[in-house]
């Protein structure tokens, strides 16, 4: 599992890097394959909440990890069209993705070796106040985006997928801000 973990930062923290190092219209060109490839390893993370070895809930993990899957694969590999694989919104949504993970695999790793990093812990539980709706933001834009050049069978799925999100950001936000409250309470002796 440390190793997962720091495998997972590494190559996030590559994606971060390749971003940031040019300008926002050939962000996909720049980050494309490492975002597939090491978005593609989150995969294990259901595996890891199937068999008990991560204490969250498999059905969250398998809505987190399909949803960008889907994004990675399902719109942005899909539709080869510079409104989708040009559009700012894939720069926001993988800087939003990147900055998460270059925290949130860290704060594993930390865990997993019994050290209690406040300001990692604290990034973690704080950041997504901003991260989360503009990665959502930015998936829901793009899923937009390709909904309008897509054949009329699939622009119904588009939408279909658009209307999820109604829900589903909603759950997910406050989700993280109750496992924010744990995290971050401060325990009376």
């Amino acid at each position: 599992m440390l190793s997962y973990n720091l495998l997972c930062f590494g190559g996030w923290a590559y994606v971060l890097f390749l971003l940031v190092s040019g300008p926002v219209s050939g962000a996909y060109d720049r980050v494309h394959l490492a975002v597939e490839i090491v978005q593609s390893f989150a995969l294990a993370e259901i595996v890891f909440a199937a068999v008990g070895w991560v204490k969250t809930s498999v059905m969250t993990t398998i809505m987190q990890v399909s949803s960008r899957l889907f994004l990675v694969f399902g719109v942005v590999y899909a539709f080869n069209d510079p409104s989708v694989r040009q559009s700012p919104f894939y720069y926001s949504m993988v800087l939003a993705w990147s900055i998460t993970e270059v925290i949130r695999y860290p704060f594993y790793a930390f865990q997993l070796l019994g050290m209690d990093v406040y300001l990692i812990k604290w990034a973690r539980y704080t950041f997504f106040y901003v991260l989360y709706p503009v990665g959502a933001g930015s998936e829901w834009l793009l899923v937009y985006a390709a909904s309008k050049i897509a054949p009329p069978a699939s622009q119904w799925g588009l939408i279909a997928i658009m209307l999820i999100y109604v829900p589903g950001f909603p759950h997910m936000y406050f989700h993280m801000i109750r496992q924010r409250s744990k995290a971050l309470k401060v325990k009376k002796n």
